[in-house]
């Protein structure tokens, strides 16, 4: 909201309503302090929409600004919480509304999920303020909910050499086998392009990861054999669906007989764990990994450390130090 004048210099507030028209209001007086004043007590109307229409406005912006997986997700939580609040007046959704949403999702689904769903739904409320169709983000005092602390599962060596074997064709192994030596995500393999690929640098180029920030991640001489192997057919080396590359690894996991903690992030985590072993920096696996925040890469020592803590254990026992000094 913002104030302005008409040609008879009268003082008039502009806002933009659900549907993104502008709007104004006016505030009955030439004087700038007296409209000031009117413009600080001014509340947007009760009826300037409601949660179902800003989140069709909320959807329409999302299609432009976010990748596809994020808007499927946004699509999700919507279809969730509109059956619930999709009627109410953007100016009846207080944080009760909001935690009593998070209450009656607790009772269908994990914790995990739940914050997701929070964190998309925060977003979309703030978006409505930078609309200027709400004042405040009713989301400022909703809380995410706690969660366990979970260490990463990841794969030893031998591990994975039991998984590679259990993949039924080339492709899965080539995902699987660049995944362990790069750290990508599932989903920046799907978007990733041949454009993206530098064999004569040696870097891929990831520009739709977590939170869209590009980066450039080094691949040794084993990924570029692989790359090279894989027929240039079109766009993308791999050009398959998030489920078809989770359910891959499920059903090697399963063949296999590993771990049925064990997912195709997993060698996420691998790739972490075995940099770090061998003497990568913090810094640059953050880097390599793009972790907004050097801690989240930070979680990964506490695993190298309890792996030599354990190396150490397995020492033989020298019988010393029983008699004398």
């Amino acid at each position: 909201m913002f104030l302005s004048q008409r040609r008879d210099h009268t003082y008039i507030i502009r806002y933009r309503d659900f549907s993104g028209r502008m709007t104004t209001k006016s505030t009955g007086t030439k004087d700038k302090r007296q409209a000031y004043a009117f413009l600080h007590s001014f509340s947007l109307p009760r009826g300037n929409g409601t949660v179902a229409q800003l989140y069709s406005r909320y959807l329409e912006f999302s299609r432009i600004e976010h990748r596809p997986t994020t808007v499927t997700r946004i699509r999700y939580v919507g279809g969730r919480f509109l059956p619930l609040f999709g009627h109410l007046a953007l100016a009846d959704v207080t944080p009760e509304t909001l935690e009593s949403y998070k209450e009656r999702r607790s009772r269908k689904v994990k914790r995990t999920s739940i914050n997701i769903e929070l964190r998309h739904l925060r977003a979309m409320f703030e978006k409505a303020v930078d609309w200027g169709l709400i004042e405040r983000n009713p989301m400022t005092r909703v809380k995410q909910l706690r969660l366990p602390k979970a260490e990463p599962t990841y794969l030893s060596l031998e591990e994975f050499q039991r998984l590679w074997k259990a993949l039924p064709s080339q492709w899965h192994r080539d995902i699987v086998t660049l995944a362990m030596l790069t750290g990508l995500r599932r989903e920046e393999f799907i978007e990733l392009t041949w454009s993206d690929v530098n064999l004569r640098e040696r870097v891929l180029r990831v520009s739709h990861g977590k939170g869209d920030r590009e980066r450039f991640v080094p691949i040794n001489e084993e990924c570029v054999r692989v790359l090279q192997s894989i027929p240039r057919t079109g766009a993308r080396p791999f050009p398959y669906k998030r489920n078809t590359v989770s359910q891959m690894f499920r059903s090697a996991r399963i063949r296999a007989g590993m771990n049925p903690g064990l997912h195709f992030h997993s060698l996420r985590h691998s790739f972490a764990t075995l940099t770090l072993k061998n003497g990568a920096a913090v810094q640059d696996v953050q880097k390599i990994m793009g972790h907004a925040s050097i801690t989240t890469t930070m979680g990964y020592t506490h695993l190298v450390s309890r792996d030599m803590h354990d190396a150490v254990a397995k020492l033989p026992n020298l019988k010393i130090g029983t008699g004398g000094s």
